[in-house]
């Protein structure tokens, strides 16, 4: 009762967290994928990441997220935040020839969006049959 809704709290506030650094995470692998804009001025600082930046970032998020929720949720919403970052970066190339401080911002809240919809959406399906 008043323990389990204590507890229920403390893992929400903890899946929060890690949804957020997931998502800021991901600028990491766009950053890896897509060049920086000519047209950018505050992303124009930023490089491609070494090995040691993205194994890194992603041991932040990724240990916490796997150990504490089950698998199917856990991948899909990993898989639902890298497409949203991926397909962002793909129209920024596009469209104004790489990545911006913008698009990143950008990015941060559509991986945030597609991380939790995907973790929603496979938490409540059944997959035992």
């Amino acid at each position: 009762t008043l323990t389990r809704t204590a507890l229920l709290i403390k893992l929400l506030v903890l899946f929060l967290a890690i949804a957020l650094a997931a998502a800021r995470a991901q600028i990491i692998y766009q950053l890896c994928f897509y060049p920086i804009s000519p047209h950018a001025k505050l992303g124009a600082i930023l490089g491609r990441p070494a090995a040691i930046v993205v194994f890194t970032g992603t041991t932040l998020w990724a240990i916490p997220l796997f150990y504490l929720f089950p698998i199917i949720p856990a991948l899909g919403a990993t898989c639902g935040a890298l497409i949203m970052v991926l397909g962002i970066g793909y129209l920024a190339r596009r469209q104004i020839s790489g990545l911006s401080g913008d698009v990143m911002g950008a990015s941060i809240i559509g991986a945030e969006i597609g991380f939790m919809t995907m973790f929603y959406g496979l938490s409540t399906i059944s997959f035992t049959g």
